[in-house]
């Protein structure tokens, strides 16, 4: 099977991370096999086996759809039904307006310079400005070029884990910001990834919001995004529409309570 995978990988464009998912899948399901040929029990037989191991719904999904798209590729043809694996519904969250203004405002008030002459109390709110109103992850945020974005802030990246572009605009407060220090980046983190997810943490901590992490600013930017223009919550982000009522869509954030028929 590893050879399928790999002839599966050939066949079509791939991003790093999805190519090492399916070779460590088929490497570790072509080890449990032990030189059997792959059948629909077998294949039930290995998912169950994952579930009672106590992996996580959406990982054991996970290698069903990757197991499933080598061997099918291949030309196998199931003796019986693959079985399905039941999802619970995910509890997707996110900073709400208030909680980015507030971490926004600390910002504002710390103290000190990054070693590229840029205040801390400039830097945080351009970042979160930035991270919210692009929806772009830290990795295709922090390498936008300067020079890459037009006078009215629209910007087009193409995404470092899908590929794909998505054409952007960094909000007015932010391009403020980026005409006055005028830096090579954007926004300019001279440190390590690990250094910014610390200190964004610290800022969490200081403004007393004390929770999430810098990834939910990507899922506010879809959520809201898609409140005010339903439909266009995944076109920002540059994902499909499953995608993004899977992983980032937080509509509990929006949702106004309970609903009830009226009372008899």
């Amino acid at each position: 099977m590893i050879d399928r995978a790999e002839a599966y990988l050939l066949s079509r464009p791939t991003c790093p991370q999805y190519a090492r998912q399916i070779r460590s899948r088929t490497k570790l399901f072509t080890a449990w096999l032990a030189g059997r040929q792959p059948t629909a029990r077998l294949l039930n037989e290995y998912l169950t086996g994952l579930e009672q191991r106590g992996l996580k719904p959406e990982t054991v999904r996970g290698y069903r759809t990757s197991l499933l798209a080598v061997l099918k590729f291949s030309g196998w043809s199931p003796e019986s039904p693959v079985r399905h694996v039941r999802m619970r519904e995910k509890q997707i969250d996110c900073y709400s307006l208030e909680e980015l203004r507030l971490l926004i405002k600390t910002a504002e008030r710390m103290d000190g310079t990054l070693p590229n002459g840029m205040a801390y109390r400039d830097f945080w709110p351009l970042a979160i400005r930035s991270g919210y109103g692009t929806g772009l992850r830290y990795g295709d945020l922090f390498g936008v070029p300067t020079g890459a974005i037009q006078a009215d802030g629209v910007c087009h990246v193409t995404q470092s884990k899908t590929g794909r572009g998505v054409t952007v605009r960094f909000p007015a407060d932010a391009m403020r910001s980026i005409r006055r220090h005028g830096l090579a980046q954007a926004v300019p983190w001279p440190f390590s990834g690990n250094q910014f997810r610390t200190e964004f943490k610290a800022l969490i901590i200081a403004s007393g919001v004390r929770r999430g992490s810098w990834k939910w600013l990507r899922r506010s930017a879809g959520t809201y995004m898609e409140a005010a223009k339903p439909g266009f919550g995944h076109k920002l982000l540059g994902n499909a529409a499953d995608i993004f009522r899977q992983h980032y869509w937080a509509f509990r954030l929006l949702n106004p309570g309970p609903i009830s028929p009226p009372e008899l």
